[in-house]
């Protein structure tokens, strides 16, 4: 699994760049930007920003904990809308 902040903090891409979990795929497209696609249909997306302001990670340590869901399966997919 992907550590979304210790890549982030860390300046280099990952060395597994792209993966699949039991609900998603997901794929390392440059530096801070991830992208997870669930397997089964969907009909909207959402793009989640946030950046480090010196070395404040808060808001990266909580896309962090919210990738971290998600390839758990902790966080549900939302129904197809």
């Amino acid at each position: 699994m992907l550590d979304f902040l210790a890549v982030t903090l860390s300046g280099e891409p990952p060395q597994i760049v792209q993966g699949k979990t039991d609900t998603l795929h997901w794929q390392w497209l440059g530096e801070g930007m991830l992208i997870l696609t669930p397997h089964r249909d969907y009909s909207q997306s959402i793009v989640i920003s946030a950046g480090i302001h010196g070395n404040e990670t808060a808001p990266i340590e909580i896309l962090n904990q919210l990738v971290t869901d998600l390839f758990s399966g902790n966080y549900p997919w939302p129904s197809a809308c």
